[in-house]
């Protein structure tokens, strides 16, 4: 009788312990140069590509064929990045992790739900952060004072000089929302209201009265909130103003205050000289350095990245692709 009840424990150990035996590890989608891409992290991938087809230089509608394609492009970028970086043992600095952190945080608070319907972890979604982080790390290691590609200060101030403004402003908009929610132009009479007092304020300031004052002014004229009054950099291929705004504010006499008027917009605007600033070249130093060096870069990652043999997963990969298409259609 012992001997049976021993035999049959014995069984169900077994029993419990051959599932766990058996279990493998999920199969990967791609081996790139000896490097397995996770299902995860292929799915992280092509769902960019996907969504944003034509940010990848496909067609607004591309095939199944061109999605695969650029998906194993970068998913070889993405081993280049890691092997280069691991290469040179040149870890991500205090500034990049916090970049990470942060970007991940967003993108999941905003999108945890269709990361979770594809089987992406935030743990994959930190290491496609990491990722690109990585090649702000590279950017530095190579072209930053120190690095063996060194960028000319001489080069890089006056790139900085040419492709930013610094200034402060007062917006006033030629449009309102109506009754229905709709946005509709100012009247002839009002538009001209609200340009005759943006001038006079520019008067006043020119003549002593502060921006700050003159802001105040302005916003209870307008039955608006006070915007900020301190000065703003902006890069010139940035769009976050309307288009030409740059270039306006850059014809503008440093210190005087000037009126610029685009579409449906009317700014009254201060320029400083933007080279007299420190604290803003040195916070767009790496943006610089991007803009000057940031082809060269991409060229010598695609470069390792095109060395690299891929054996794809068929089975793997069209099941992924199946499943994000069936997303995006419903």
């Amino acid at each position: 009788m012992l001997i049976k009840k021993i035999a049959s424990l014995v069984l169900v150990i077994c029993l419990a312990v051959l599932p766990c035996a058996c279990a493998k590890t999920p199969a990967y989608a791609l081996d790139v140069a000896g490097a397995e891409i996770s299902q995860e992290v292929y799915a992280c991938f092509m769902d960019n590509v996907v969504l944003n087809p034509e940010k990848f230089g496909l067609s607004a509608t591309p095939d199944e064929k061109a999605v695969k394609a650029k998906t194993e492009a970068l998913c070889k970028e993405y081993v280049a990045v890691n092997t280069i970086l691991n290469d040179l043992g040149a870890p991500l600095g205090d500034a990049e992790k916090a970049a990470v952190a942060s970007a991940v945080i967003g993108l999941w608070n905003l999108f945890s739900t269709h990361y979770e319907s594809l089987g992406i972890t935030k743990q994959t979604l930190t290491k496609i952060e990491t990722n690109k982080a990585a090649k702000d790390t590279l950017l530095l290691y190579y072209y930053d004072k120190d690095g063996s590609r060194a960028v000319g200060e001489d080069e890089t101030r006056a790139y900085f000089n040419e492709n930013y403004i610094s200034f402060r402003s007062i917006n006033g908009y030629l449009t309102k929302t109506d009754e229905n929610g709709n946005t509709v132009k100012l009247t002839d009479e009002k538009a001209q209201a609200l340009t005759s007092k943006l001038q006079s304020l520019a008067v006043q300031i020119a003549d002593g009265k502060s921006f700050e004052d003159a802001s105040k002014e302005f916003a209870e004229n307008q039955g608006i909130t006070a915007g900020s009054t301190g000065f703003k950099l902006l890069e010139k291929k940035v769009n976050s103003y309307p288009e030409g705004f740059f270039e306006q504010v850059a014809q503008l006499t440093t210190g005087e205050p000037g009126i610029i008027a685009i579409d449906n917009y009317i700014f009254l605007v201060i320029k400083r000289e933007v080279s007299l600033s420190e604290e803003d070249y040195f916070n767009s130093r790496k943006e610089c350095l991007r803009a000057l060096r940031g082809a060269e870069l991409e060229q010598m990652i695609a470069d390792a990245a095109a060395g690299y043999e891929v054996a794809s997963n068929e089975r793997v990969t069209t099941r992924i692709y199946e499943k994000i298409i069936s997303l995006k259609q419903g």
